[in-house]
């Protein structure tokens, strides 16, 4: 098991930049991309392609420069490792990072496994390079209150280099997620957060990830 370090944010600190995030962003077209592929995919829960399309609008935005380096991936595996996993994903669009224990880690690790391989640049001659960042991606808009969302630099942050050992980082990255998330819920001022902002607690873990660490927003 790859461990990564929780850094239990100040929550001041916390709520600040969660903040801030929301005044940043308001008036962002780009970040409007996230409501767009929720409700997509949502609203097509059950219909393979239909959440395809609803993940596609935010890889397609938000991982763009890989995606537009290496080669897009090929939306008809995307579909079918969705409709192949339809169970599991059901499974965890009921619960949230709160409830996730050991006994998890094979599904996580065979999800992220097999997205890994469906997202595979197309590079029309053979598979080409993997983005563990868009697994993270597509793994959190189909059930985004149980699976975090993670970039580059967030993910350098709590578990190092993700280009090998992947899934066993982003395993470790979510349990990161939780313990923090655990720890922050203490907190009173983490619930008016919740409650006013209504976000999964994960969203606002990945935007003060953003602030901090993406962004390295002064506020």
């Amino acid at each position: 098991m790859v461990k990564g370090e929780i850094k239990i944010p100040n929550i001041v600190e916390f709520v600040a930049r969660c903040r801030d995030f929301d005044e940043r962003k308001k008036t962002d077209p780009l970040y409007k991309m996230y409501g767009v592929a929720s409700f997509l995919v949502q609203n097509s829960w059950g219909d393979a392609a239909g959440m395809a399309n609803g993940v596609s609008v935010l890889l397609v935005t938000w991982n763009w420069t890989f995606f537009n380096k290496y080669g897009r991936y090929n939306f008809d595996y995307l579909t079918a490792c969705i409709a192949g996993n339809m169970r599991t994903l059901g499974a965890y669009l009921n619960r949230d990072i709160f409830a996730l224990t050991d006994a998890d880690d094979p599904y996580i690790n065979n999800l992220f496994g097999k997205f890994l391989e469906a997202l595979r640049s197309d590079t029309k001659e053979a598979a080409g390079p993997e983005s563990p960042i868009a697994v993270g991606k597509t793994l959190h808009i189909l059930c985004p209150r149980f699976f975090p969302l993670w970039d580059r630099e967030t993910a350098l942050q709590y578990v190092g280099d993700y280009t090998d050992q992947s899934a066993a980082k982003y395993l470790a990255f979510c349990k990161i997620a939780e313990g923090t998330l655990t720890e922050l819920a203490k907190h009173r001022q983490f619930a008016q957060l919740v409650a006013e902002t209504k976000k999964p607690p994960l969203k606002l873990f990945d935007e003060y990830n953003y602030s901090k660490y993406t962004k390295s927003w002064n506020i």
